[in-house]
């Protein structure tokens, strides 16, 4: 597998605006370049495969609010606020659920699930789009 180095910015609670479901406290996410997810749809795109557009910029999530040990968010909840996050990302695209996706990889992002006490080997990955139509087809599925 090949991979890529980039950074990003450590973000917590970030303001997400265009999105339906609020994300309540305890989410923590490196933002980082469109440009990844740019290419990435670009590529997908010019293989015959049709992607929306994710509903968010493009990041990679730390954590998403679950699981975290209140004592640990006490002690180290925004400890890395706006710190520069290194990273490595796989050139081969993968599909789970109806996502499009780039493996992550990133020492700094274990260290910091780590003191929020959080399970290590995390799956890091940096949504590029979802399959085109999907939410269509879910309305169509609810009637």
């Amino acid at each position: 597998m090949t991979w890529f180095k980039s950074v990003g910015k450590l973000v917590y609670d970030p303001v997400r605006p265009g999105l339906k479901r609020r994300n309540g406290p305890g989410w923590a996410v490196v933002e980082i370049g469109n440009g990844i997810t740019w290419y990435y749809r670009w590529l997908l795109r010019s293989w015959g495969i049709d992607v929306d557009v994710p509903a968010w910029q493009a990041h990679i999530t730390v954590c998403d609010g679950s699981n975290i040990d209140p004592k640990k968010y006490a002690e180290f909840w925004k400890k890395y606020d706006g710190l520069t996050i290194e990273f490595e990302y796989s050139i081969d695209v993968y599909r789970f659920a109806r996502f499009y996706a780039l493996r992550v990889q990133s020492k700094q992002l274990d260290a910091i699930r780590a003191e929020l006490g959080l399970k290590p080997n995390y799956p890091f990955h940096i949504t590029i789009g979802s399959t085109s139509g999907w939410q269509e087809e879910r309305k169509l599925n609810r009637k």
